[in-house]
């Protein structure tokens, strides 16, 4: 083992303790929020996408849906109509 690794399962276990996920869990959680609030600005799906890290907007909706259990097109996901 190198001296300047860190061993991953007890700071995963502390992680999980303490924020009551996964690493792995808490990041999607975290990139979600972030494209679903860039989204909600009106910001386009291709440029959320990418922005996100996701190689395409069906990338994005597919770890959208698989997070949320809603497609994010659904009720409550997509930018207000400006008013006219």
């Amino acid at each position: 083992m190198n001296s300047n690794s860190w061993p991953i399962f007890p700071v995963q276990t502390g992680f999980n303790r303490t924020v009551g996920q996964s690493p792995v869990d808490y990041f999607v959680s975290w990139r979600i929020s972030l494209a679903q609030k860039l989204l909600r600005q009106g910001k386009p799906a291709v440029l959320v996408a990418e922005q996100m890290g996701y190689e395409s907007p069906s990338a994005l909706a597919r770890a959208f849906r698989r997070k949320t259990g809603v497609s994010r097109k659904g009720p409550g996901n997509t930018p207000s109509e400006p008013e006219q």
